[in-house]
C-alpha cells in the first residue's frame, strides 16, 4: 500500500534547531483544536514577507498564495503579494495583505535589471524581511532583490516533471531554502538538480478542511449543480477537475467513458474558465467520434467546488506526467470521495492504494474503464468505510493550517538565523 498515513518529509523541529518555537502551534493544528496561527506562535516576531509570483490566476500555486498571505496577516505580520494581477489578486486584498502590480513576465535582461530595482523599492517600502519566490519568470529579479536587501530568499519548486530546463531553475534553486511539494518532488531536486538535501523543506500543499466538508455541504447545493448541469437522476458521476491542457489526461477519461456500456456512467470534466479554445474543441470532437453523446458534461467555471465533489461518486486524476503537487486528489477525499489517480508523482503519496482509492498506470484507457466500474460497483458499507479513511488521512496530512504552520516556522526561522548572523543587518 502507498502512504503509510504520516506527513510527508515535514517541517517542524529538526537536528539544526529548525522551527522549535512553532512546534506547540503546530501540535494544536495537528490536533485539529481552535488556536488560530497568531495564538501558534508563542514570541511575536518582526515579520514581513513579499511573495512573487508571475500573474494570479485560478491554479493551486495562486490558491497557496493566497492562504500564506492569510497566515500572515491573521498572525500579525506583514504580507505583501507581488504579481502582475490576475482575478484572484481580489483574494489577496480581501485577507488583509497588500497586492503590488509589476510586469514580472517580462524575461530580458533590461525587464530584470527594472524589476529587480522595482522589488527592491517595494520591499523597502513594506519593511520585507524575506522574498518568497513562486515562479520561474520573476526569479532572475527575485533573487537580485534578495540579495540586494541582505533577507532570506525562499522558492517554491513545482516543476516535479521536468518541463524546465537548467538554466529556467537556476535562480529558483538558489533560494536559501526550497520548498518541495511533496516527497517526489524533493527526490527529484535532488537528483534532477543536485540541489543538496539541506536546502531542501518538504511542506505537503494544504486544503480548507472546513470549506471541504461533506457536513457542510447541503442536498439543496448539490441538487441545484445538478440541474445547472443537467445531470440525469440516478445516473453515477465520474468528475475530472482540473486545467484544460493535455498532461491532465482528458483524453484518456474520454475513452475510458467509451469503453463502458451507456447507463454504466456519466463523465463530468470540471475546468476553470478561460481554457484554450482549441483544446476544448479537440475535446468535443474526440468524445463525438466515440459515441458519447449526452455521457459528457465539459463544464468551464463553477462556483460551488464542494458541491461538485458531493455530487460525483468518484473523482478521477488521471495525469499523464507527474506531478510535486495534486490539490483535487486531497479535497476530494476531504470530501469522502473515492479517487482514481495515475501511480506517479506527488499521487503516489496522497492516496492510499487500495484504502481511499485506486493507483493505475498513465495513459491505459482500459485500466480506468474496469477502475471506474470497480467505483461504481462498490457497497453502501465499503463506500462509507473509504469516505471515513480518506477524510481521517486528509485530515493528518494536509491541513491548510498544517501548512500554513509549516511555511511561517520556516520563515521565521531564516530571519531569525540572519539576523543572529549579522546583527546590524535591516
Amino acid at each position: 500500500m502507498i502512504g503509510d498515513g504520516r506527513a510527508v518529509g515535514s517541517y517542524e523541529s529538526g537536528g539544526r534547531g529548525l522551527g522549535r518555537h512553532w512546534s506547540p502551534g503546530v501540535e494544536k493544528l495537528q490536533n485539529r483544536g481552535e488556536a488560530s496561527i497568531a495564538e501558534a506562535v508563542p514570541e511575536r516576531r518582526a515579520l514581513s514577507v513579499m511573495q512573487v509570483i508571475t500573474r494570479l490566476e485560478a491554479g493551486g500555486a495562486e490558491r497557496t498564495t493566497v492562504e500564506i498571505a492569510d497566515a500572515l496577516a491573521r498572525a500579525r505580520y506583514g504580507a505583501v503579494v507581488v504579481s502582475e494581477g490576475g482575478p484572484v489578486s481580489r483574494e489577496v486584498e480581501r485577507v488583509g495583505a497588500q497586492h503590488v502590480t509589476l510586469p514580472l513576465s517580462n524575461q530580458g535582461m533590461l525587464a530584470a535589471r527594472r524589476n529587480t530595482k522595482l522589488l527592491v523599492e517595494t520591499a523597502r517600502t513594506h519593511r520585507v524581511n524575506l522574498i518568497h519566490l513562486r515562479a520561474v519568470e520573476p526569479a532572475a529579479s527575485a533573487k537580485a532583490a534578495a540579495e540586494a536587501l541582505a533577507v532570506p530568499l525562499v522558492s517554491t519548486f513545482y516543476d516535479a516533471g521536468g518541463t524546465l530546463g537548467r538554466r529556467q531553475l537556476r535562480d529558483m534553486l538558489a533560494a536559501d531554502r526550497v520548498i518541495a511539494g511533496s516527497a517526489y518532488a524533493a527526490k527529484r531536486l535532488q537528483e534532477a538538480h543536485g540541489l543538496a538535501p539541506e536546502k531542501i523543506v518538504t511542506i505537503p500543499r494544504g486544503i480548507d478542511l472546513d470549506r471541504f466538508d461533506p457536513a457542510r455541504v447541503s442536498t439543496e447545493r448539490v441538487i441545484t449543480l445538478a440541474r445547472e448541469w443537467r445531470l440525469p437522476d440516478g445516473m453515477p458521476v465520474a468528475l475530472l477537475p482540473g486545467a484544460l491542457i493535455e498532461d491532465k489526461g482528458h483524453a484518456t477519461f474520454i475513452e475510458a467513458l467509451a469503453l463502458l456500456p451507456g447507463a454504466e456512467v456519466i463523465g463530468v470534466i470540471l475546468a476553470p474558465e478561460g481554457g484554450e479554445a482549441r483544446y476544448r474543441d479537440k475535446l468535443i470532437k474526440l468524445a463525438k467520434s466515440r459515441g458519447l453523446g449526452g455521457r459528457l458534461r465539459l463544464i468551464e467555471g463553477c462556483r460551488d467546488v464542494p458541491a461538485a465533489y458531493q455530487l460525483a461518486d468518484v473523482v478521477v486524476s488521471p495525469a499523464l506526467r507527474p506531478t510535486s503537487s495534486n490539490r483535487v486528489l486531497a479535497e476530494a477525499q476531504a470530501m469522502g470521495r473515492p479517487v482514481i489517480a495515475t501511480a506517479h508523482g506527488a499521487a503516489a503519496e496522497i492516496v492510499r492504494d487500495g484504502e481511499t482509492g485506486w493507483l493505475i498506470a498513465p495513459g491505459e484507457a482500459k485500466v480506468l474503464a474496469d477502475t471506474l466500474q470497480a467505483a461504481m460497483r462498490l457497497d453502501l458499507e465499503t463506500r462509507r468505510a473509504v469516505a471515513v479513511a480518506a477524510r481521517a488521512h486528509v485530515e493528518t496530512n494536509f491541513d491548510v493550517d498544517l501548512m500554513c504552520a509549516r511555511t511561517l516556522a520556516l520563515y521565521e526561522d531564516l530571519v531569525t538565523a540572519r539576523r543572529r548572523a549579522a546583527p546590524s543587518a535591516r
